[in-house]
């Protein structure tokens, strides 16, 4: 006789259920899955997809950036523990801050929460790479236009 899992005998209300494909299929791709409500599963999802991908090499890196960001006045929503993605508050419509980055001037690709959002709502929130955010003339020109942004807002 087969044991229940609890999952199945819950009916997923308030049990998760999480599982794995075995590496022997895919070596190198680690694969996971979660069974729960839909609720459950999209707060989960957002949360993945908001902190983190695995990648432990850039854990030293994170915290340098954080406070590069930091001191040009963005506001970190979280600190992940692991991943290359960090989301900050930056005070201004990041949509137009995009837009000012891929100009032949600037030539960087920024992508504003906007992107993010299922109804691609305007806001001040700017998801950035972890991992490529050290470059000098990139922070720079961040700084620059941010004050510009700032002084020009309504509420400044």
């Amino acid at each position: 006789m087969q044991a229940a899992r609890l999952a199945s005998l819950d009916q997923l209300k308030r049990v998760i259920y999480l599982g794995r494909f075995s590496k022997m299929l895919l070596p190198n791709i680690r694969v996971g899955f979660m069974a729960a409500t839909a609720e459950i599963a999209e707060t989960f999802g957002t949360q993945k997809l908001l902190t983190s991908l695995a990648t432990p090499e850039l854990d030293e890196l994170r915290a340098p950036v954080f406070k590069q960001f930091e001191a040009l006045g963005m506001t970190p929503f979280c600190r992940p523990q692991a991943g290359f993605l960090g989301w900050f508050g930056t005070g201004v419509d990041t949509i137009t801050l995009a837009a000012l980055a891929l100009t032949l001037e600037a030539g960087y690709l920024l992508a504003p929460g906007a992107l993010f959002s299922p109804q691609q709502t305007p806001g001040t929130w700017l998801r950035m790479n972890i991992a490529t955010s050290q470059n000098p003339a990139m922070l720079r020109w961040l700084d620059k236009v941010l004050v510009q942004l700032r002084q020009q807002s309504p509420g400044s």
